[in-house]
Formats: C-alpha cells, sequence, structure tokens
C-alpha cells in the first residue's frame, strides 16, 4: 500500500469505508499501536459531532474525550479548549 493510499484509508470515515479498505486499514492500525489510538480517538470525534442530539450532550461527550485526548494529545486537547470555546465556557 502506498503512502497516498494510507492517509486516504485513515482519513476516510470508517463507515464509508469498503470490506476491502476495512482489510487494508487493519493492517495498517496493526503495525503501530500509537497509530490505532489516534485513529480510533479521530473517529469517536467524528462520532460526537455527527450523533450529538443536542449541544449539552455533545458537550458531555467532548469533555469526556477531551480527557482522553489531554494523556495523548495535550496540545491539539489545549488548541479545543481555547477561545472561542473557552470564552463561550462550553468545555469547561
Amino acid at each position: 500500500m502506498t503512502t497516498k493510499g494510507s492517509k486516504y484509508l485513515l482519513i476516510k470515515n470508517n463507515k464509508d469505508l469498503t470490506k476491502t479498505d476495512k482489510e487494508q486499514l487493519e493492517k495498517i492500525l496493526n503495525q503501530s499501536v500509537c497509530l490505532r489510538v489516534a485513529y480510533e480517538m479521530k473517529e469517536e470525534f467524528r462520532d460526537i459531532y455527527e450523533t450529538s442530539t443536542t449541544v449539552k450532550s455533545g458537550m458531555k461527550r467532548m469533555k469526556k474525550w477531551l480527557v482522553q485526548a489531554q494523556i495523548f494529545y495535550e496540545k491539539t486537547a489545549q488548541t479545543i479548549r481555547s477561545p472561542p470555546a473557552r470564552n463561550m465556557q462550553l468545555l469547561y
């Protein structure tokens, strides 16, 4: 698999992958625990965005996600918590 093909599989929504895509993605994710964690967190973030039915429920899920993100991706979590979100007091 080419680097370009790998990137496509990693950024595409999991629900949109074909069976063959999923098999190739699994091979890629088996090569790195860190990559697997990043991929799973990306999918969870997307799921929060796409399935939260209210702002309150979405923010509750986002807070939980940010706790995990803080462990693995401190700078990313800080960016998400930075203004204007902080000014709106949604993530605290």
